[in-house]
């Protein structure tokens, strides 16, 4: 797949077609904000990894649902049109129970406590991050194993 546009697919990151068929844990970028999206993909894919992405909820509900590939973490931004970050985590929870899911936002929300004591998000990154802090973050939950089992 390449990056979307009016069709609205879920795209696959452009580090990933070498290895479309590997059964390396996949990383997910659920982001409205196309540059954000980009620069999430791109420090990701430089630290090895396997990216997809998409620009809204109902685009990550219908990846999860429809791919065969394991997603080891979900990084969603909270703030999107339409479904927001917060109201897709219980259905990505569902989907894909051992899949880390990580809340992205420039802003605080007074739900993402209550969403991380319910066990629905395993943690929140306040942008701006630097593509550093996100690999780490990535990484800490392929370490722990996450997507292991999706």
């Amino acid at each position: 797949m390449t990056e979307s546009t009016a069709n609205n697919r879920t795209e696959t990151c452009k580090g990933d077609r070498a290895n479309e068929e590997s059964t390396q844990p996949g990383i997910l970028v659920v982001e409205d904000e196309a540059i954000v999206r980009r620069f999430c993909c791109a420090a990701l894919e430089r630290g090895g990894h396997r990216t997809f992405a998409a620009s809204n909820a109902m685009e990550c509900l219908q990846f999860l649902e429809t791919t065969t590939r394991p997603i080891a973490v979900v990084l969603v931004d909270i703030h999107m049109p339409g479904l927001s970050g917060l109201d897709i985590v219980g259905q990505i929870r569902r989907r894909t129970p051992s899949t880390a899911v990580v809340l992205m936002s420039g802003c605080g929300d007074p739900r993402v406590g209550p969403a991380v004591e319910a066990g629905l998000v395993d943690r929140f990154l306040t942008k701006p991050f630097s593509a550093d802090d996100l690999c780490s973050v990535v990484e800490s939950f392929l370490r722990e194993g996450a997507g292991s089992g999706s």
